[in-house]
């Protein structure tokens, strides 16, 4: 992980809502240390376990026994969008932290527009709000308005946050972050995503897109600081 600055060695992960726990499974093989995984949902933890993570806990963040001790990096990936209060989440968080420890969230960039360049994207998102709403053209303004990544995905997302407002908070908490954005073209923060012929516009308006708001993706990194 060297964008991070993080070297091989022991480590301490925990990792937060990973979707069954690829990112821990990933973190261990590749020798960075040993991962504790936690999540909600008791399939994913079941299928963690299966996978051979070497601490898996059923719950919210704070379930995590405390004889664990603190972890030099928290990964939360897609998950305080969707938290009711993201602040309390952070702040959980951080104090599971080690001196130097790093809190690493992954989310959508409230602020971005982005997607507007994928054709296919824009259809299945828009087509979800009007067969779950009664149709009205002032909530397709909506979902395209300043808020855009929470106007298109609001089944899921409680929250669209951005920069702006996650660097404020940081400073109001008096906590160290480096905060950036990434085009959904990027392979460290999209993994699965392909160009094919219906995502073509991406490559011609997505970068403009990107450059004027910001990319699709928002990765806040909150170091701890050395006691």
């Amino acid at each position: 992980m060297p964008y991070l600055g993080i070297k091989k060695k022991k480590n301490k992960l925990l990792d937060v809502g990973g979707g069954g726990g690829f990112f821990s499974r990933a973190f261990q093989e590749l020798d960075y240390g040993s991962a504790t995984y936690i999540d909600l949902d008791s399939e994913a933890c079941s299928y963690a376990k299966a996978s051979g993570i070497d601490n898996v806990f059923c719950g919210p963040i704070d379930a995590v026994p405390s004889d664990l001790g603190c972890f030099d990096l928290v990964f939360a990936r897609h998950i305080i969008e969707h938290v009711i209060e993201p602040t309390d989440f952070i702040n959980k968080a951080y104090k599971m932290l080690n001196s130097g420890g790093k809190l690493i969230l992954l989310m959508p960039n409230g602020l971005s527009k982005e997607y507007l360049s994928l054709p296919l994207f824009m259809y299945r998102k828009i087509k979800k709000i009007i067969l779950s709403n009664r149709f009205n053209f002032e909530l397709i303004f909506r979902a395209l308005g300043k808020e855009f990544h929470h106007g298109i995905d609001p089944l899921r997302h409680l929250w669209a946050i951005n920069s702006d407002s996650l660097s404020i908070y940081c400073k109001q908490m008096g906590y160290t972050s480096e905060i950036k954005t990434f085009s959904v073209s990027n392979k460290m923060v999209s993994p699965y995503f392909r160009y094919n012929l219906l995502s073509l516009p991406h490559l011609f308006f997505g970068k403009y897109l990107a450059a004027l708001f910001g990319g699709a993706h928002l990765l806040c990194v909150i170091t701890k600081d050395s006691n």
